[in-house]
């Protein structure tokens, strides 16, 4: 089922969330992005173009999830499923907080911490079916704080633009200290102007301990 499809069939819960996304960004920034047309491409649809992959699971986490893009379209759309919010800024939190309290989506468990600490976390480390993030960092330092919260087997799925060539040569190394596949590459288009990918990574083996290390070491020293 595609993104407008699932928006369509959603219609009244989407319209209730741009509603309280425009109240809140309206005296609390969450995203500069603010007209309507905006939101529902560029945050509504483009949340659920993975949705294909959230079909083969049922615990879900999506990392440094901001206002809630992708998980709150997504648990709008998978009732069934079960998913984490993770993010470090309080006012974010606070909005999915809001919008999860107004829609009665009791689908979503929020955690107000960094990814590195959770990751650490024996409730949280290795426990998921999918990871998630449209965060916008470099990839090879966007798995190592992503991928310890994916079982053996399961699949980290990156958000990213299609001009990324250098950083997937650099994050060679990172892909084998975590020990991923890059199973599929998923290209998209949001509008005329926006062309984006969705990076599928499985995850073949146990994360090694040592990772996500702290943030001053991953970034004066990536993977």
């Amino acid at each position: 089922m595609n993104a407008e499809t699932l928006i369509e069939n959603n219609q009244a819960q989407f319209a209730k969330l741009y509603e309280l996304y425009s109240d809140y960004n309206s005296h609390t920034n969450i995203s500069s992005i603010r007209d309507k047309a905006g939101v529902y491409a560029k945050h509504f649809s483009d949340s659920l173009f993975v949705a294909s992959y959230i079909n083969q699971a049922q615990s879900i986490i999506d990392i440094g999830c901001g206002g809630g893009f992708p998980v709150l379209p997504l648990a709008i759309c998978f009732p069934d499923k079960k998913f984490v919010a993770l993010d470090s800024v309080g006012k974010k939190i606070k909005f999915i907080d809001k919008v999860c309290a107004e829609l009665e989506l009791e689908n979503i468990e929020t955690k107000c911490l960094r990814a590195e600490e959770l990751a650490h976390h024996k409730n949280y480390r290795e426990r998921f079916d999918i990871a998630l993030s449209r965060a916008v960092a470099e990839l090879r330092i966007l798995l190592e704080y992503c991928v310890p919260f994916v079982k053996t087997g399961g699949k980290f799925v990156a958000f990213k633009n299609l001009d990324i060539n250098d950083e997937e040569a650099r994050a060679k190394n990172a892909m084998q200290a975590l020990k991923l596949k890059l199973s599929e590459e998923k290209l998209y288009k949001l509008d005329v102007e926006s062309e984006r990918k969705l990076m599928i990574f499985e995850k073949k083996a146990k994360t090694s301990s040592l990772y996500p290390r702290d943030p001053a070491n991953i970034k004066s020293n990536p993977l």
